[in-house]
């Protein structure tokens, strides 16, 4: 139940509205799941964590999208957000005006260049964690935390979905 409602949760963010979406669960390994997810009007793959208390990390890969958000019931809708995401403590990467939506915070990287993405996939890929916290906090001020536990095989089957859908 859960996991449906991250996944839904990310889809939101991505599909445009026109009828239900339909999930497909593809692959199930440690804490993540990658789906395929579509409606009348789009389709996209998701790979998702959570941690399991209600909070969830997506990356999501579409024909016209490729994006990373977050999932958290406590988020209030408020405007845009600026953030810092490291993995394994070592390079930063700056996410500049992310959506806030109830319970979620959506950053659309479709925009970045290739290498950008690749980068970012490949050290998901390799990495034992993923921090975010709000750009101008302190350092050590993380406001979530998740493991990539598993993100190697979640990554080969995210590419493998979005082939099927022409991306990447």
């Amino acid at each position: 139940m859960l996991k449906k409602f991250l996944l839904t949760a990310a889809a939101v963010g991505v599909l445009a509205s026109g009828g239900s979406a339909e999930t497909f669960v593809l692959s199930n390994y440690k804490h993540w799941s990658v789906s395929y997810v579509e409606n009348d009007n789009s389709e996209v793959c998701i790979a998702n964590v959570n941690n399991g208390e209600g909070l969830g990390f997506n990356l999501g890969v579409a024909p016209a999208y490729f994006g990373i958000s977050i999932v958290d019931p406590r988020i209030r809708p408020g405007g845009d957000l600026n953030f810092d995401m490291e993995i394994d403590r070592m390079g930063r990467w700056k996410i500049d005006s992310a959506q806030v939506r109830s319970g979620n915070v959506y950053a659309d990287l479709s925009h970045a260049s290739s290498s950008f993405k690749a980068g970012l996939v490949d050290e998901i890929s390799r990495g034992a964690y993923i921090y975010f916290r709000e750009r101008g906090a302190p350092r050590k001020d993380w406001r979530y935390k998740f493991s990539l536990r598993g993100s190697r095989v979640a990554v080969d089957e995210l590419l493998k979905c979005s082939k099927r859908l022409g991306t990447w």
